[in-house]
């Protein structure tokens, strides 16, 4: 198996031994106990916040996932969600992978969540906008916010797709 099969699936790594229990037979299966541990309203914080590609804030993970800092902490405890020195949350990719699978699954959860989504960052950018092009331009764009471009160019393309669907 290559490195882009195993990015595009979480089943890639897998045994069919019999002598080990079956919660731990495949990262899926591990996953799936992990997930069974949570509560209702982790699992549904969790699969929202599975829309963020790179790292989030806490003002994004609420206004996007309506994840309050209590649910947050629960998550990050929970080893769900990590947090850096500088107040960034963010979820392993493999792991990401996995809610955003379920939350696909959902499909008027996950448009939802893909709207907000697409709300949050559609603001921030009318908010910088003027000051892209002076000299703050650098700052914005690769300073304390800059996992807020990571998403722009996605969720500028979904406002695209949502808006010639309907």
């Amino acid at each position: 198996m290559n490195s882009c099969e195993i990015a595009r699936s979480l089943d890639f790594l897998a045994t069919s031994q019999r002598d080990i229990p079956e919660r731990q037979r495949s990262l899926r299966a591990v996953f799936d106990s992990s997930w069974a541990r949570l509560t209702t309203e982790e699992q549904n914080a969790f699969l929202r916040l599975s829309t963020f590609l790179g790292g989030f804030t806490l003002p994004a993970a609420q206004a996007v996932a309506d994840c309050p800092s209590s649910l947050l902490a629960s998550l990050t405890d929970r080893s769900f969600v990590q947090r850096d020195p500088e107040g960034r949350y963010s979820i392993h990719e493999v792991l990401r992978q996995y809610a955003d699978e379920k939350l696909r699954a959902a499909p008027q959860d996950f448009t939802e969540t893909q709207d907000k989504h697409s709300a949050y960052y559609t603001g921030w950018l009318a908010q910088v906008e003027p000051s892209l092009a002076g000299a703050k331009e650098k700052e914005i764009l690769c300073g304390e916010k800059c996992g807020y471009v990571w998403y722009c160019r996605p969720r500028l393309v979904w406002i695209d797709i949502q808006g010639n669907a309907r």
